[in-house]
């Protein structure tokens, strides 16, 4: 097969004569894995990606993936640009599947005999839900929101990476039930084993740094740990500096300031290092799909205190690989129990590794070769039932274009 993938973000730039690590969060990693996997069962891929860096743009293969990083000053041209740029290389590939996201849609019109797809991770619309917010879906007044719409409309088939997600996506998007192909869970690579000994005391949590992550709450947590148990350490490491220090820091204690490590970017084979002697993994986060950073931390054996959100629930046995919990003060109580219990420990930590074993790089890409097999052989009947209505969505966006410069 020739399959193009159009991503928000890809983990590899060449700048100059220079391989450089770009910014990429879990799905990035992910699909960058997914990408080199059907590279290596004899599949051409192309990658066509954005970066926020314009130093970071160009072409350059990837061990043997054509990978083009795209950049634009502001969402219109970035939207523009990526889409005239994709339809581009899918005459001149002979391109037979285009798969994309949904987090930040970035195309509004493919060629007809092409199947578009997206692998379902979570949407600004579903994060506004989620927030409170009004605002719907198809709000043509918000650009990301009119042009995620048109994405979906002309998408031919979704997957999703957990069930929950899944469902929740086509509920609030209204995605037709003949359009939705089924989960397809994220995978990971085996994470080397750097030797090091794990300290239980030290708490950690990696992935994005913000509220909706809960951040916040993993330092109102550790304040209290810090009480009990003087030795007791956190670190943190992700994206979002600017909330760290603008929401974090203050709510640390002076004492648990002192214990407390954030680094705010490292490449994925250092923060697997840097985790790897860590003991016990935290998330409050309010909306994942399937979390990338829970997955690894399973992997390297660790136990994991997680707030109940839906997604952990699909994927943990409160009790057997860690802990679920409703609460601040539950999850203090549950770490408690993980410091003072080694025994307890060791059982949860032999728990984790097994649980991280079906979910495997090698699995996430059989699976989606599943998904595409279907699509291309149901490729006529499925482009037949395209929707044609996001034609006059498509005048609306044109007439939204002409209308703005910067977003």
């Amino acid at each position: 097969m020739n399959i193009c993938f159009v991503l928000i973000e890809y983990p590899l730039s060449l700048v100059g004569d220079t391989y450089k690590n770009d910014f990429a969060g879990g799905a990035g990693v992910v699909m960058y894995d997914i990408a080199h996997g059907l590279q290596s069962k004899g599949h051409n891929v192309t990658v066509l990606a954005r970066t926020l860096k314009p130093k970071h743009t160009g072409h350059f293969s990837d061990n043997g993936i054509d990978v083009y990083k795209l950049y634009s000053k502001d969402r219109v041209q970035e939207t523009v640009n990526i889409t005239s740029f994709l339809n581009k290389i899918v005459k001149e590939k002979n391109i037979d599947i285009i798969e994309t996201c949904d987090y930040a849609p970035l195309i509004f019109d493919i060629p007809h005999d092409t199947p578009l797809l997206i692998r379902q991770h979570v949407s600004h619309g579903l994060i506004n839900l989620y927030k409170g917010t009004t605002l719907t879906p198809y709000d043509k007044n918000d650009f990301d929101c009119f042009r995620r719409s048109l994405e979906l409309h002309l998408a031919d088939s979704f997957s999703g990476v957990s069930n929950f997600i899944l469902e929740k996506q086509a509920q609030f998007h209204g995605i037709p039930k003949n359009k939705i192909y089924g989960v397809v869970y994220n995978g990971i690579k085996d994470i080397k084993n750097t030797g090091q000994k794990t300290n239980r005391e030290i708490l950690f949590c990696h992935g994005t740094v913000s509220k909706r992550k809960g951040t916040d709450k993993i330092c109102q947590i550790y304040n209290q740990v810090k009480k009990e148990i003087p030795n007791a350490k956190l670190k943190i490491i992700g994206n979002g500096k600017e909330f760290w220090n603008s929401s974090c820091v203050n709510v640390l204690s002076v004492t648990a300031q002192k214990d407390c490590t954030y680094t705010e970017y490292l490449c994925h084979d250092d923060t697997m290092s840097e985790i790897s002697s860590c003991g016990i993994y935290i998330s409050m986060s309010c909306l994942e799909a399937m979390s990338i950073s829970m997955i690894e931390a399973l992997r390297l054996a660790k136990p994991v205190v997680l707030i109940k959100n839906g997604v952990f629930e699909e994927f943990i046995e409160d009790g057997v690989e860690g802990f679920l919990v409703e609460s601040n003060l539950e999850a203090i109580n549950r770490i408690f129990e993980l410091l003072k219990n080694k025994d307890l420990y060791d059982q949860m930590s032999k728990a984790a590794y097994v649980k991280s074993k079906l979910f495997t790089i090698e699995k996430c890409v059989l699976e989606t070769e599943n998904w595409y097999e279907h699509v291309l052989t149901n490729k006529h009947e499925i482009l037949n039932k395209r929707q044609v209505h996001f034609n006059e969505l498509l005048k609306e966006y044109y007439n939204l274009l002409s209308k703005t410069t910067k977003v």
